[in-house]
């Protein structure tokens, strides 16, 4: 995410639970929906989930 010019992570679970993931039309927060094929990732309004949850 851009805040005020500058590049700020969002997230940390690239390559969790085996790295496979697909990003899906829906969204929470503005952001779209995670789907890691184990669980889907839903932003928080300041971040994505470190976990999924099925």
């Amino acid at each position: 995410m851009r805040k005020q010019g500058k590049w700020e992570q969002i997230g940390n679970w690239c390559g969790m639970d085996g790295g496979a993931y697909s990003v899906l039309k829906s969204k929470h927060k503005g952001f779209r929906d995670i789907d890691t094929h184990f669980g889907v990732l839903r932003f928080n309004g300041k971040e994505y989930p470190n976990t999924t949850k099925k």
